[in-house]
């Protein structure tokens, strides 16, 4: 309920309607995906992840609307909180931060007391969490014991990503491995996002090249699309090096890890074709070769 409540607000915001009408239709498609579907039949934290994503997406729009600190205290409340739940989440949180300091810079709306604020919960917070990890990890998981399970198994932290970051740049192979790997996350989230993955990226660069050549004006919109590029992007990395060494065959593929950022992927792509100004030939174009990046993709990962 709550992420759709949020979706409805920030679709309002995108598609400025007041009346209901088709965009209705696309924010209910957007928030009851496939991947909703599926795991809300789970006990895992998933669900919580994709309404604290959509959440921080309707923070970030009010943040950029009314450029008030308050805002900007409840975005950094609740990336904390999205870390907290699960870490693998830092890739929306470096997300969020690196599309508020370009905001800031680009616009220039430099504002001092809310970077220190910004700071000063992300600091506390990160550390509250680590301590608090710290603590259940030694007396209720016992992880500190030699004898217990969790400490004779590999441990799904920062500590075993490093092994193997070390393990990816370790030799040629591994490279190639890994590249093929980051490959299959394309692959596979051109293909749960209907090619709008593709669609959403091609509009934010086309923004990005119009910046630079008649220096446009940026709207929310684009801020909306920069943190949806960058969470999708970094996700899929840690999702890679989280499965480069894979104990199934269809790790290649495997996105579960970046399935929170699908939605407003979704809503974001169907707000691109419904609503930007584009020729019918260049969308069709776009469409077509998005096709063919998959096509593409899927014989490079066999």
């Amino acid at each position: 309920a709550i992420a759709l409540a949020a979706a409805f607000s920030i679709a309002e915001t995108l598609f400025e309607y007041k009346k209901i009408s088709i965009y209705h239709v696309v924010v209910v498609a957007s928030v009851l995906n496939a991947t909703f579907f599926f795991q809300v039949n789970t006990a895992w934290t998933e669900l919580l992840l994709y309404m604290l994503v959509w959440v921080i997406t309707y923070l970030l729009i009010k943040y950029f609307e009314t450029n008030k600190l308050k805002f900007g205290v409840l975005l950094s409340l609740a990336l904390v909180y999205l870390y907290i739940v699960h870490q693998r989440m830092i890739g929306v949180v470096v997300a969020a931060f690196l599309t508020i300091l370009a905001y800031m810079i680009l616009e220039k709306k430099i504002e001092i007391k809310h970077i220190l604020w910004f700071m000063l919960i992300m600091v506390v917070g990160f550390l509250l969490a680590s301590v608090v990890k710290g603590y259940l990890q030694n007396e209720l998981w016992k992880i500190n014991d030699a004898t217990s399970l969790i400490a004779t198994s590999n441990v799904n932290d920062y500590s075993g990503q490093i092994g193997k970051i070390k393990e990816i740049i370790s030799t040629p192979e591994s490279i190639l491995n890994f590249v093929a790997q980051f490959l299959g996350k394309i692959f596979y989230f051109g293909r749960a996002s209907f090619l709008l993955l593709f669609v959403v990226i091609y509009s934010w660069l086309k923004d990005i090249v119009l910046k630079i050549r008649k220096d446009i004006k940026l709207e929310t919109v684009f801020w909306i699309k920069t943190f949806v590029c960058l969470s999708i992007l970094a996700m899929m990395l840690i999702t890679t090096i989280a499965m480069i060494l894979p104990g199934r065959n269809d790790a290649i593929i495997y996105g579960r890890y970046a399935e929170p950022v699908i939605g407003i992927l979704i809503l974001v792509g169907l707000f691109v074709l419904l609503k930007e100004k584009y020729k019918k030939s260049e969308m069709i174009l776009v469409i077509l070769v998005s096709f063919a990046l998959e096509i593409g993709l899927g014989v490079l990962i066999k």
